[in-house]
């Protein structure tokens, strides 16, 4: 009869997730799943849900990080970050020493610096490597 319980338990616990795709409930309806074969073997139901309990914390910690960075959720890119393996162009010559240098990017002008310390000249192509504060960083391409 828990086999029963154990069913409806996973049943709901994947509609959850199939409503909210965070990535929540997911964890507990494998560990539901496992606790129902438990249940299938006629094992008794502490063990049911020692093997639910072990069996949803072992998912969660060794299966979810790889399913977020797969899935990549919780990082949802803004405008700027999506500047990143772009292509621009340099429209005043990069110095780092002085403090000099505008990209043209995107349909954007950033100030920029050398990624590498390397002075850039004007209309040399680069690519964004990563932004800090307003300042975009660039290598030449």
């Amino acid at each position: 009869m828990t086999t029963v319980y154990w069913l409806i338990a996973l049943v709901v616990l994947l509609l959850i997730e199939a409503v909210t795709f965070g990535l929540t409930t997911i964890w507990f309806a494998f560990g539901c799943f496992l606790a129902m074969l438990c249940a299938l073997l006629k094992l008794q139901f502490w063990v049911q849900f020692v093997v639910f309990l072990v069996g949803s914390v072992a998912a969660i910690l060794l299966m979810r990080p790889l399913a977020v960075k797969w899935l990549k959720l919780g990082k949802e890119r803004t405008n700027a970050d999506r500047l990143i393996g772009e292509i621009g162009l340099v429209t005043q010559a990069i110095d780092n020493l002085t403090g000099t240098g505008l990209v043209h990017i995107e349909g954007q002008t950033w100030t920029a610096r050398s990624d590498d310390g390397e002075p850039i000249e004007e209309g040399a192509q680069v690519m964004a490597v990563r932004i800090s504060g307003v300042k975009l960083f660039v290598h030449r391409v």
